[in-house]
């Protein structure tokens, strides 16, 4: 195991591919393309928005150390960014939202994408109506060659094709096979912006470092980026201390009136509605976290939260999904058999066309469908 001048071990995920980072170092070293894309999911996280900007500001550094150039790089989220994560280094400079573009603006800079990195997904699906631009793009040939596609992700499952993939379902957060990528092409690069956005997504997606996956890996990564000048404290504060007077209400709203509390079947849900959300003037990335209180009720395996998102003038209902559970369930299991969706052994996601009551009925079926599988005491993931 290497270790860094602090001492602390640079740790990769097991099934991480240091062979394809050094090849696409070559090919980049080569071909010397002028733009980046890095894509994040839908209603992106502070794992997709922290390790996609912490490339985006490593990379910069690279091309003029490596190429002695300058570079092109847009953070593209297909979906509002939640406030909360405009803090983070690179965001201003980088981030962009693709409401914010016109059609033509967007067509012409997708198409002129010389490279594509995918960001902690693996099924363009998720990208919304962006998802066929990129794939479109990705079929086109320009004059030094199609596209490059990268994948860094540690979702189950991969459904894109690309050339190059750092992906390990192993792996705690896709920040740990990003920061696989920094070290592998010049750890010299890193400083406190991007360790700090590095550290915001391993944070983020371990729950604060209290999920099971959370390894001495990952332990050891955070202390390998507090070292670099990380102010825990500071990032933390940052994106769960900053609730606005509304969102506080509709959080304690939904504890309140929107919560199902099934005892017998070890679940507790929340179903949202659209009213809901316009009634206390809920954002993008306002609803992230709600889902976990349900698991705060004792006795409780497996919580549900169930939010209409329908867009008005849609005729097409669109629910989202939230699962979370404990220890051995797996809700990753639930959310492709039954809710169009997929995510991790814990904490998985999905969706649904139908109103919200007949969403709230399907997923009491599945409940009832499914119960046997829980009857039995539900094991610690360390067991």
């Amino acid at each position: 195991m290497a270790t860094n001048s602090s001492g602390i071990a640079d740790v990769a995920p097991q099934h991480s591919d240091t062979q394809s980072l050094e090849a696409l170092r070559a090919l980049v070293l080569a071909r010397a393309p002028q733009r980046w894309t890095l894509v994040v999911h839908r209603s992106p996280d502070g794992d997709a928005l922290g390790s996609a900007l912490a490339l985006a500001l490593f990379l910069r550094k690279w091309y003029t150390r490596h190429l002695n150039r300058s570079v092109e790089i847009v953070v593209l989220s297909p979906t509002p960014v939640p406030a909360y994560y405009w803090w983070l280094p690179g965001a201003q400079t980088y981030l962009q939202e693709v409401g914010a573009l016109s059609q033509e603006a967007r067509t012409r800079w997708v198409r002129q994408t010389d490279v594509f990195v995918f960001v902690d997904f693996n099924d363009l699906s998720r990208l919304e109506d962006l998802g066929e631009a990129i794939a479109q793009a990705l079929a086109t040939t320009h004059e030094d060659g199609r596209p490059i596609a990268v994948l860094v992700d540690h979702h189950e499952n991969p459904r894109v094709e690309t050339d190059f993939r750092l992906w390990s379902p192993d792996a705690a957060a896709t920040a740990q096979l990003m920061w696989q990528w920094l070290v592998t092409w010049d750890s010299s690069l890193i400083d406190r912006e991007i360790a700090t956005c590095i550290y915001t997504a391993l944070m983020t997606d371990t729950g604060s470092f209290r999920f099971g996956t959370t390894t001495p890996e990952v332990h050891y990564l955070a202390a390998r980026l507090l070292s670099y000048g990380v102010q825990p404290d500071l990032v933390y504060q940052k994106i769960y201390h900053t609730f606005s007077y509304h969102r506080l209400q509709f959080y304690g709203f939904c504890l309140l009136a929107r919560l199902r509390y099934l005892p017998f079947f070890r679940c507790a849900y929340l179903v949202v509605s659209a009213e809901d959300l316009r009634r206390f003037r809920i954002g993008a990335g306002e609803t992230e976290g709600l889902v976990n209180y349900t698991l705060t009720l004792q006795n409780v395996v497996l919580g549900a939260l169930l939010i209409d998102r329908t867009q008005p003038h849609h005729t097409r209902p669109t629910i989202r999904l939230s699962l979370r559970s404990t220890g051995s369930l797996r809700v990753d299991e639930l959310a492709v058999r039954y809710f169009n969706g997929g995510g991790h052994a814990n904490a998985a996601g999905g969706v649904l066309h139908m109103p919200l009551t007949e969403a709230e009925a399907y997923f009491l079926d599945v409940l009832k469908r499914e119960f046997p599988r829980w009857t039995q005491p539900i094991t610690s993931s360390s067991d």
